[in-house]
């Protein structure tokens, strides 16, 4: 962080900036729902009072295994798109492992891993750009049709 206040004096970009935070921010928030045991089965184990609701779910708890499902997706789309850089995205930016452990466990210096730490960063924003891209243009077409 330090440094990263020294090039922003210095006027240059600093190499983790606000981007970069709101896009893992963005990425650790479909983690989290994607990691969770679903909404359909986590009443398992309760003790159940009265008649029993066999093979029915709620549109609340319809609606909550969706939005699990979707976030389970934009992680998988996105690791797909990050390929090689996804491991560091993961151990750093989900994970809250620091830079400096995981340059250790991968046999490389610190410095180097900075920067592949920010070039994952920088795919991980221009993913998600396009990805709300594709969102727009698609609402866009639904409105013409």
């Amino acid at each position: 962080m330090k440094r990263g206040k020294r090039r922003e004096s210095a006027g240059l970009e600093p190499n983790i900036g606000e981007r970069h935070l709101r896009a893992v921010q963005r990425l650790s928030r479909a983690w989290e729902v994607s990691q969770t045991i679903t909404a359909g089965v986590s009443l398992y184990g309760q003790r159940v009072v009265g008649a029993i609701e066999s093979g029915y779910l709620s549109d609340a708890r319809i609606e909550l295994v969706n939005r699990q499902i979707a976030a389970a997706r934009e992680i998988a789309t996105c690791r797909l798109a990050m390929g090689v850089l996804w491991p560091i995205i993961e151990a750093v930016g989900l994970k809250g492992q620091t830079l400096k452990a995981w340059s250790l466990i991968e046999g490389i210096d610190e410095e180097p891993a900075a920067g592949f730490l920010r070039a994952a960063l920088d795919v991980l924003v221009a993913w998600q750009v396009s990805l709300v891209d594709r969102r727009e243009s698609r609402i866009r077409s639904a409105k013409v049709v």
